[in-house]
């Protein structure tokens, strides 16, 4: 591959904060780094946010390293995500972020924003790169050093998908919350 794919995903929403991608890949490019923005997500709930991004990608002459897919079926989103070197998760406020961990478990190594609830789960370094809420540039850093640090790629990648594998699945959701319905009403069989 000649050039770093980032990948992001979500209807397009405020909170999705998109503006700070596309600063960070306006100062990657800037700093010499070969890289384009693939984007998977709807405006049809919120068009005025993506004409304000659209506008934003004119503006900084980045329409050839954008690639806004829109809603695509199940095949071509999977096909994306394999072509995809990294994923961002802009998101802020965000209470959670599945997506962050369906992109682990392809394999992919993520970077996520620390105002949203999946960052609470990660380890900076070890199963993402965890970035301040509203920096393109602490963006742009962490691509960088995904990109110049391959052994970190590789880390991330697989304790990544390890994480996703061990702690993120429905029937350990089921479990905890079971466990947290009979701890919470405890207290009241008890007096019963």
């Amino acid at each position: 591959k000649t050039s770093l794919r980032i990948l992001a995903t979500g209807n397009f929403y405020p909170w999705r904060r998109y503006e700070d991608l596309i600063a960070a890949l306006s100062i990657l490019l800037r700093g010499g780094v070969e890289c384009e923005l693939h984007h998977v997500g709807s405006s049809i709930l919120c068009n005025g946010y993506a004409k304000e991004i659209r506008d934003m990608v004119s503006r900084l002459h980045l329409e050839d390293r954008v690639r806004f897919h829109g809603y695509v079926e199940e095949n071509r989103f999977i096909e994306i995500c394999s072509e995809a070197d990294v994923f961002v998760f802009p998101n802020y406020p965000q209470t959670w972020g599945l997506v962050v961990f369906e992109a682990m478990a392809s394999g992919l190594p993520v970077v996520v924003n620390t105002g949203c609830g999946a960052a609470e789960v990660l380890r900076d370094g070890e199963t993402a790169l965890l970035v301040p809420p509203k920096s393109p540039s602490a963006i742009a850093d962490a691509i960088v050093r995904l990109q110049r640090e391959p052994d970190l790629y590789r880390q991330l990648s697989l304790r990544g998908r390890e994480f996703v594998e061990k702690n993120i699945r429905w029937d350990l959701y089921a479990a905890n919350m079971v466990q947290l319905f009979e701890e919470t009403l405890a207290p009241e069989r008890q007096q019963q």
